[in-house]
């Protein structure tokens, strides 16, 4: 009988542990929703009773920190899970969180600088990922961003191009060449066509 006593209340005692252990709360904070391509980005757990907790990234990738650093490398929206387990993870609570990733892109200002070598051309033009562009004057100074004069262009993903270059000279005969210029995230460069031609 005194055996049968000690099971209830081991019992009871399993039950009422059992009834206090508090299901988690999934929450998640970021150190931002819109991101650049290879821009690093910070998930924190604030997530209330949990023991541990398991995130789950778009490309598959799974980490059971509170606090992660993760690098999209393509753009979209990138929807990333939290799991709060509570401490046997009897219990479990998710959410999620959207970043909004858009491509890295910069701006290209091609100038070429005015010189008595250049009497005999006629026009030149150049081209980024199939944008021709003309350089209609020739200019005794650097230019701002985006001077008329220039070849111009915009919202250029970041990372390494090839240039091509055409030139007419007033006899009627063409010159081609063409070169790699690596553009920069959130910059406008000017460049001197002289610099990376000859």
């Amino acid at each position: 009988m005194k055996n049968k006593f000690f099971l209830i209340v081991a019992m009871i005692g399993i039950v009422v542990t059992s009834s206090c252990t508090k299901k988690p709360e999934a929450s998640i904070s970021t150190s931002t929703k819109d991101a650049k391509v290879n821009q690093s980005v910070k998930f924190t757990s604030t997530s209330k009773n949990a023991k541990s907790v398991k995130w789950t990234f778009p490309d598959g990738q799974t980490f059971n920190s509170n606090e992660v650093d993760f690098t999209f490398t393509s753009p979209g929206d990138k929807q990333v899970k939290l799991e709060a387990f509570s401490k046997n993870q009897k219990k479990k609570s998710e959410t999620s969180v959207v970043i909004k990733v858009e491509e890295d892109t910069g701006d290209l200002t091609m100038w070429l600088e005015d010189d008595v070598d250049l009497d005999d051309v006629y026009e030149v033009w150049v081209s980024l990922n199939d944008d021709w562009k003309d350089i209609s004057d020739f200019l005794e100074f650097q230019p701002q961003c985006n001077d008329i004069n220039c070849a111009n262009f915009k919202s250029i993903t970041a990372g390494t191009h090839t240039i091509y270059v055409y030139i007419v000279l007033n006899d009627g005969s063409e010159e081609e060449g063409s070169f790699n210029f690596t553009i920069e995230g959130g910059k406008c460069k000017v460049a001197n066509l002289r610099d990376y031609i000859q």
